[in-house]
């Protein structure tokens, strides 16, 4: 894998990585040696053990990678992690955690579909991320429902949708 990256180098590409929460420690290396890569979390770190001795481990190897730059996470695919009837109170300390080490300026809200679909709406799931979003102030959740993907990703820069299309 570090050789293969490093091939990333010349071509200003990002690296999306979905990888399990007990494989984070082992991305780290691979992260610091290449800091000019940005490398992507998807699936919030992708937890496997939802319970406390799990959230401890992850929650460290989280903290890890949040001391490295070239870092975001993507909230997103929340079924996968706690199950397809998850509930937002059991979420919200792994949504908090994100938010605390990685702030709303590395944070983006992703999507799942269609497989989220089987477990909620998208109004559902769309007015979690809103909850889990309230302590933010607006520019910081136009950051991490709109203004971080696109900058992260170089997508066309478009008008920030007004705050009725937000909420």
């Amino acid at each position: 894998m570090r050789n293969g990256l490093r091939i990333l180098n010349g071509y200003n590409f990002k690296c999306s990585l979905q990888v399990f929460s007990p494989q984070l420690s082992d991305l780290l290396t691979a992260i610091r040696l290449n800091p000019n890569i940005g490398f992507t979390i998807a699936v919030t770190g992708w937890p496997l053990t939802a319970n406390q001795n799990g959230f401890l481990r992850w929650r460290q190897a989280m903290a890890a990678l949040s001391e490295c730059e070239n870092v975001r996470v993507v909230i997103s695919a929340i079924e996968c992690a706690f199950g397809m009837n998850w509930s937002l109170a059991p979420v919200l300390p792994w949504i908090q955690t994100v938010f605390e080490f990685f702030g709303p300026e590395r944070t983006m809200f992703g999507s799942h579909r269609l497989i989220s679909g089987l477990a909620a709406s998208f109004a559902a799931i769309y007015a979690a991320y809103e909850t889990m979003a309230t302590p933010l102030s607006a520019t910081e959740q136009d950051a991490v429902f709109r203004r971080n993907a696109t900058e992260w990703f170089r997508l066309p820069a478009a008008a920030a949708p007004s705050a009725a299309v937000i909420r």
